[in-house]
């Protein structure tokens, strides 16, 4: 547990990549600085032979530059939605550019790779109740849950190609956003191997979090359930009869 916040978190290979004999490319993060909670996720690009360790480097890089910046917090800084808006928007410009440098860093340990070989989406939120900001570059999503249990997709998937943070037009290509939610009890934050399962769509097009699915992922954060719990359920034929891909989770809910 995350002080203040109860956080269960899984990755988990999916059958496709199992029957290949590959390991999951996925990769999740969570942190906390100057009473934020932070959670990254991000998912390696199929069939791109360093896209694992390009998941691990977005997760942990991102949760780093956000403690990095919260640390200039002080007495005096105000921390409302213009704040939370110049922060995540400092962080579209600056992680793509921060990844490319840490690849360009790892040359003597990849002496033949280019930067495309590590693609991988990222997705991450930073909850400072009431205020949640948000950022994605790719096709991860967002779901959160308020009283009464109500659930919202705050940052739905991005339709068509994925963009990955290693693409050279990846700031451009980030999706921001900055809520108040004065009652928030929840934020899960998933990669794309769950969309199907974990989201309804309405002509290919996201529209709302499947309560099916996310109702009672939320109820098992809010109880005794921990991480090897979420690992069973996702990797569980329930799940992978209906997604083939990888599938990482990070579901939060407030103490």
């Amino acid at each position: 547990m995350t002080a203040g916040w109860r956080v269960l978190s899984a990755a988990v290979a999916g059958v496709d990549h199992a029957r290949r004999g590959q390991a999951c490319q996925d990769s999740f993060a969570v942190g906390q600085a100057h009473g934020a909670f932070i959670a990254a996720v991000a998912d390696g690009g199929d069939g791109l032979r360093l896209s694992a360790a390009g998941a691990t480097f977005a997760t942990t890089m991102a949760v780093g530059a956000v403690r990095r910046l919260l640390s200039a917090v002080t007495e005096q800084t105000t921390r409302d939605a213009r704040y939370w808006g110049d922060l995540v928007g400092d962080l579209a410009e600056g992680l793509p550019e921060a990844f490319r440098r840490l690849i360009q860093g790892t040359a003597y340990l990849f002496p033949e790779a280019e930067a495309r070989d590590f693609g991988a989406t990222l997705t991450l939120a930073i909850a400072d109740p009431p205020w949640l900001a948000v950022l994605s570059i790719g096709d991860g999503f967002v779901v959160t849950r308020s009283g009464g249990g109500h659930l919202d997709l705050l940052l739905p998937p991005e339709c068509g190609g994925a963009a990955f943070v290693s693409s050279p037009g990846a700031a451009a290509a980030a999706h921001t956003l900055v809520a108040r939610i004065a009652d928030l009890t929840g934020i899960a934050l998933s990669t794309n191997g769950l969309r199907n399962l974990g989201l309804v769509y309405e002509n290919a097009i996201a529209q709302h979090p499947q309560p099916s699915f996310f109702g009672p992922i939320f109820t098992r954060a809010d109880g005794a359930a921990d991480g090897a719990d979420l690992l069973r359920l996702l990797a569980s034929e329930q799940v992978c009869s209906v997604t083939g891909g990888d599938k990482t989770l990070v579901v939060a809910v407030p103490q």
